[in-house]
């Protein structure tokens, strides 16, 4: 065995060292990207440490990440863990399911977006989020409506991710939301998909808005978009109290006026 891999098993398998000491070599070990490390890291799911525990789950998602080759029941393994552990151990699977990227690891994702735990459901949201597959949408969509900001959050940026034509409603829905950071980053979503079906919506809301957080984003949303209906609700943004809404509405016209307004020379047109 590698000397280096070797030095690491020692550092972590002696439980009379501190447990940052520990979780230092299991870190390192990952970093190694070496298929011989798999079992050791399975054989520490065994520890009496949670930490040890959970770091050892992520040292398998970063193996899972460089492709290195697991065992072939990992997925069972590790959702057995789900039932039973803390839940610092429950969201490092989950993590972990979501790096392995397989049918079945999915599967068992999907099905923790329903946990009564607000942490497993965002962990699994944020987990869909590198899997950025067109199958989670729906599921990713029904999270929207999470009574937990960090949930429907998590679920917004995966959605993003994917980006589906069909969050697109379902995002426009939640402009209507009394929490301003939902507001915001359902603005911000909006904005990263440049669908069109929302320049009026975003423009409406714009009117009522009362966050300057939200206003910035809507602003920065609409600078998108090289639609000359944005016109006079970014003009209006110039009086803005907030400084930062008009500095955002500066740039947003700038970028409006490029696109809608300069013609580009024929050279350029003919590429």
């Amino acid at each position: 065995m590698d000397e280096t891999l070797e030095t690491y098993i020692q550092t972590v398998s002696d439980k009379n060292n501190e447990i940052s000491e520990r979780i230092c070599g299991l870190l390192q070990m990952a970093t190694l990207y070496d298929v011989r490390s798999v079992d050791f890291f399975l054989a520490c799911l065994e520890d009496e440490s949670y930490e040890i525990r959970s770091y050892a789950i992520n040292g398998i998602a970063v193996l899972a990440e460089q492709k290195i080759s697991l065992p072939t029941d990992i997925e069972a393994i590790l959702s057995n863990i789900i039932s039973r552990d803390e839940l610092a151990v429950q969201l490092s699977v989950i993590y972990a399911l979501g790096a392995i990227n397989t049918e079945k690891s999915l599967n068992i994702v999907l099905s923790m977006l329903k946990n009564q735990e607000p942490e497993i459901r965002e962990a699994s949201a944020k987990a869909l989020y590198y899997v950025a597959s067109p199958t989670t949408v729906q599921p990713l969509i029904t999270l929207l409506t999470d009574e937990n900001i960090l949930v429907q959050v998590a679920a917004i940026s995966a959605l993003v991710k994917i980006a589906s034509n069909e969050a697109v409603e379902p995002l426009l829905l939640l402009l209507s939301s009394d929490k301003d950071r939902v507001r915001k980053e359902a603005v911000i979503a909006l904005g990263k998909l440049a669908d069109v079906r929302a320049i009026k919506p975003l423009i409406t809301l714009l009117q009522t808005e009362t966050s300057g957080q939200v206003q910035i984003a809507i602003v920065n949303a609409l600078g998108v978009f090289a639609d000359r209906r944005t016109i006079f609700p970014l003009i209006n943004c110039l009086i803005n109290k907030n400084k930062f809404v008009r500095s955002s509405a500066r740039h947003a016209l700038i970028k409006l006026v490029k696109a809608c307004f300069i013609k580009k020379p024929k050279s350029e047109l003919s590429k």
